[in-house]
């Protein structure tokens, strides 16, 4: 989702006739609502629980993201960017909370560890595809698909978390990891 917009930046700035300035303020506009977010998303996952926190966080990005695909104009394109940073600003205190939750405290940094590299291999699946797809079915069809993902994730999500019992947590464990 949010690495989408960087890759589809030519793409966009030519169907748009946007500056590379401009093409600035898109990505500036993720970053200005993802910051406050990121301060709430924590007390979110507290309030709301895990399981139905994330449901919300994804549904809600994967929207955003959808509705990227469907912008008609410059200012819409920037406010889809702008909501989507919102509820994106979930995923790492919700993948933290998954960890703590799930994970025993000797798989926390393993844990840790796959979470960044989802991140970072989204960093680089996201210029292949546009690369690969964008020229032919253009940059829409790919931010579509993209929130198309996330709503198909949610089940999967569910279904793992009613399925996977939480990780048992007691003072004598965390006190035996080797530091």
């Amino acid at each position: 989702d949010r690495q989408l917009l960087p890759a589809a930046g030519p793409l966009i700035m030519r169907e748009f006739g946007i500056s590379p300035k401009d093409f600035g303020w898109l990505v500036t506009a993720f970053s200005a609502s993802y910051a406050p977010f990121a301060l709430l998303a924590g007390w979110f996952f507290d309030r709301v629980g895990l399981r139905w926190g994330i449901v919300v966080a994804v549904a809600v990005w994967s929207a955003f993201g959808a509705g990227l695909g469907a912008a008609a104009s410059f200012t819409m394109l920037a406010a889809f960017r702008f909501a989507l940073g919102a509820p994106l600003a979930a995923a790492i205190p919700g993948s933290g909370k998954a960890n703590a939750t799930f994970l025993k405290p000797e798989e926390l940094a393993f844990g840790g560890t796959i979470n960044q590299v989802g991140i970072s291999a989204a960093g680089i699946a996201a210029p292949l595809l546009v690369g690969r797809l964008g020229e032919s079915l253009g940059w829409r069809p790919l931010f579509v698909a993209a929130g198309l993902a996330g709503f198909l994730w949610i089940p999967l999500w569910l279904w793992i978390t009613r399925n996977t019992p939480a990780a048992s947590r007691s003072h004598s464990a965390a006190a035996s990891i080797p530091m």
